[in-house]
């Protein structure tokens, strides 16, 4: 039996008085019959109260439970098509990011085949200018030579 602190405090106060022999005990038993009779009576209706409570909240756990998992469920699938779209959009920058890498390598490597092509076509122009040069100071050589060996004769 649950009785609350209140009913208790009563019987205490009425327990004490038994035992004074100043109160009828005849009155003490009857009132103690009273309090009993109604705290059980409404024990029973507050449990049928409780019961009906109980009952409703556990019709709805299932529900609130179908519902979260719902959610959930959909929560999920947002989020896998979010991570789904971030990766395709990180795999097409690293994609566009090889390809412009790919394309810088081209071209600095057509950059450096054409001046390496300059390069060669000035040192050939040189060697051809050197060569010249050569042939001028040999042909100014043996014409000098030639004047010599004229004016000799």
């Amino acid at each position: 039996m649950s009785f609350s602190l209140a009913q208790r405090g009563y019987e205490d106060r009425i327990g004490s008085l038994e035992g004074t022999g100043s109160v009828d005990l005849s009155v003490v038993e009857q009132s103690k019959e009273e309090k009993h009779s109604t705290s059980f009576e409404e024990n029973k209706v507050l449990d049928q109260k409780m019961g009906l409570q109980e009952t409703q909240p556990e019709a709805a756990d299932p529900l609130r439970a179908a519902v979260y998992q719902n959610w959930l469920k959909k929560k999920e699938e947002k989020l896998q098509v979010t991570m789904k779209a971030k990766k395709q959009e990180e795999k097409l920058k690293e994609e566009k990011k090889a390809e412009e890498e790919m394309s810088k390598k081209a071209e600095a490597k057509a950059s450096y085949e054409a001046w390496k092509e300059k390069k060669r076509e000035t040192i050939k122009e040189k060697i051809r200018e050197k060569q010249e040069a050569e042939r001028k100071q040999q042909k100014e050589k043996e014409e000098k030579e030639e004047r010599k060996e004229t004016q000799k004769e």
